[in-house]
């Protein structure tokens, strides 16, 4: 049994798409066994090969982050679209309950968009759009944590001084040990970010190429070729 037509066009990413179009997509869909009543169903976990893409229309899902952050949704949904699209692996756990879901292979997916030209090229900008959404957000995001690491860092070298003053109270030189470890990891902790597998980097070095495994503003990992794994951590330059 395939989804409606109905179910499609309730998603915003085919609200814009014909009948004809919505009817053939459907027909790629393939309703999925339910599990128990009250019984949670993994649909993929973090770093699982992308290789379906799933749309709910009854029960709920829980979407799971690596920082352990969760976010509900609720029919109708489409999970895991842009992985089946570009082949990441999946960045987040999804779990559904007392769910009526609907599954279609990623590669008879991107077949689709690809016999589909007008379809797919509506289907792409509004995933770009979407992307490019989130790139800001995170932009925002980042620019103000790095602003309140800055206030942090100046606040604690004030109660750093202001305990430096007074040497002689007994808890003087535990209180300094702890603002001055503060201070110090603070400084190190950089938001560091991993190059993508599309647009990999490396570093020319005498002994020959390393691959970079992350990087900062202000610190870079990378992974040398030698008799075993070894990875280096220096400043960037």
């Amino acid at each position: 049994m395939a989804p409606s037509v109905g179910d499609l066009r309730t998603i915003s990413l085919f609200s814009r798409c014909s009948d004809a179009e919505l009817g053939e997509l459907a027909s790629l869909f393939v309703e999925m066994p339910t599990a128990a009543p009250g019984q949670d169903q993994v649909l993929f976990d973090i770093g699982q090969p992308a290789d379906s893409m799933f749309l709910l229309t009854d029960g709920s899902a829980v979407l799971e982050s690596p920082d352990d952050e969760l976010h509900f949704l609720y029919p109708p949904a489409l999970l895991g679209e842009l992985g089946a699209l570009t082949g990441v692996p999946r960045s987040t756990k999804v779990t559904v309950r007392d769910a009526t879901c609907y599954r279609v292979d990623a590669l008879g997916w991107q077949q689709f968009l690809f016999e589909h030209q007008g379809f797919g090229l509506r289907v792409l900008r509004d995933v770009l759009r979407v992307a490019a959404e989130k790139i800001h957000r995170d932009q925002i995001r980042l620019g103000t944590m790095r602003q309140n690491a800055q206030w942090t860092q100046e606040g604690l070298r004030e109660v750093l001084t202001a305990v430096k003053e007074h040497p002689g109270t007994p808890i003087s030189t535990g209180i300094r040990d702890a603002v001055d470890a503060l201070i110090t990891r603070n400084r190190r902790l950089n938001v560091r970010v991993e190059p993508s597998v599309t647009m990999p980097a490396s570093l020319y070095l005498d002994s020959g190429i390393a691959t970079v495994v992350d990087l900062s503003r202000s610190h870079m990992s990378f992974s040398s070729q030698g008799p075993g794994p070894q990875v280096t951590r220096s400043p960037a330059c």
